[in-house]
């Protein structure tokens, strides 16, 4: 999409407001732009969901939110868009706190003229490409392509925030490769290597885009799932296994693909530790495993 034709998510509740910053939006020559107008965060974050925008522009003081939390709870839906701030010109310095605290920019009503505007879009739509691609190759896997270790903790945790918000379930899943240091005595470890990806392929296919899959390291992978309905557990992890046995099936190499799944749940109004809800699944898988060693 061209700088001048831009899908921007205006989170604003004066219709004043609203209808000045089209007006310098115009001026700018945004004439194409779409400018979708949600009177609320909880109005504006369905659209995140299913639409696909540009940048936000967010104003902190909403029916529903008011201050740096506004950001906070945005943020938590909203990181991978560019945001920024409308403030009120005595609120100025709340601005530049919440551009510390993660914004991209602030502008203040009352202010708006097409140059400011115009600049504002493009850097902080800049800027947040940047860093995307900066924190893309810090929390990325190298060989699967999947998150690493540090990827999956951080979105995970952000995951457990928007559980707690939305008294969502979240359900972690540990996955681990079994057989791995002989499919690498025997095979070597380049085809070690392809066994992982296959596997991380086997994820991919049977997961939602929206869900969080990684590699933690060696042969263990995880999962979390944001709201995921209690009976759907089984449905999921079966998929898994139809999806491994197909691939099996079909395999051209010596060895056959097993591994060994375990599944912890945080239902809706609990809390717990990250690191607790991940010890809880890795047990579970541990204990898996040891029951088809035991058989």
């Amino acid at each position: 999409m061209s700088a001048h034709s831009l899908h921007i998510l205006l989170v604003e509740d004066d219709p004043t407001d609203a209808r000045l910053l089209q007006e310098a939006l115009d001026a700018a020559g945004h004439t194409a732009s779409r400018l979708t107008v949600a009177s609320s965060l909880r109005e504006a974050l369905p659209l995140v969901e299913a639409q696909d925008f540009d940048v936000v522009l967010l104003a902190l003081t909403l029916p529903d939110s008011k201050g740096l939390e506004t950001l906070e709870y945005a943020g938590d839906y909203a990181r991978r868009l560019p945001i920024i701030i409308l403030t009120e010109t005595e609120t100025e310095e709340l601005g530049r706190k919440a551009v510390s605290a993660g914004a991209q920019d602030y502008l203040v009503k009352g202010r708006y003229t097409g140059e400011l505007v115009a600049r504002s879009l493009r850097y902080a739509i800049e800027r947040h490409q940047m860093q995307e691609e900066l924190r893309a190759l810090s929390l990325r896997d190298e060989l699967t392509g999947l998150c690493n270790q540090r990827g999956f903790l951080t979105l995970a945790e952000q995951h457990l925030k928007i559980a707690a918000r939305t008294k969502a379930d979240l359900l972690i899943l540990c996955v681990d490769l079994d057989h791995m240091r002989q499919i690498n005595g025997t095979f070597g470890h380049a085809e070690g290597d392809n066994a992982l990806k296959t596997v991380a392929t086997l994820l991919r296919k049977t997961f939602r885009h929206s869900d969080i899959i990684a590699r933690l390291k060696g042969h263990q992978f995880a999962v979390a799932v944001l709201d995921m309905p209690a009976g759907n557990t089984l449905v999921m992890t079966s998929r898994l296994r139809r999806n491994l046995e197909t691939y099996n099936r079909g395999k051209t190499h010596a060895y056959t693909l097993s591994l060994s799944i375990g599944v912890a749940r945080l239902e809706a109004g609990k809390t717990l530790a990250l690191d607790d809800l991940v010890m809880q699944a890795d047990a579970a898988m541990q204990a898996y495993r040891d029951a088809r060693l035991a058989a």
